[in-house]
């Protein structure tokens, strides 16, 4: 659809400089730019990011950054893995099962990098619901 809504009909040749040891975010900007010079649209401007990608070659340790850009991008969810977190707040929501009966919506809150899987955080609003609904 973006190729359909594409305002760059006449898509100029980009030549992507080595980053060469600056800043991140020079060459970031120089990246986005050359795409911009040839993808421009409303789905360009709301769904597109920059992945930023490094590579060292094993012969002779040469370093290339590269920025590039994605619509979709994958990231693992874990759910058996301890993770250290940076947030210490959570804030899950409880949908019950009778629809009649007002969403739930809790904030954990746990020390700074403690380890915390989603697992655990069931279990801590299970028990603050078992404790308020005993049986």
């Amino acid at each position: 659809m973006h190729e359909d809504v594409n305002q760059i009909s006449k898509k100029p040749y980009v030549e992507q400089k080595d980053s060469d040891g600056r800043p991140d975010e020079v060459v970031s900007q120089e990246f986005w730019d050359g795409f911009k010079a040839r993808e421009q649209s409303v789905f360009v401007d709301l769904f597109y990011g920059q992945l930023k990608s490094r590579v060292r070659c094993s012969v002779c340790s040469n370093v290339s950054i590269k920025f590039d850009p994605f619509n979709v991008l994958s990231v693992p969810i874990p759910t058996n893995v301890k993770v250290v977190t940076d947030t210490t707040v959570y804030k899950v929501k409880v949908y019950p099962v009778d629809l009649k009966e007002p969403v739930v919506e809790y904030q954990i809150t746990q020390p700074t990098n403690e380890y915390v899987t989603l697992g655990d955080l069931r279990d801590m609003v299970g028990d603050d619901l078992n404790s308020a609904y005993p049986d």
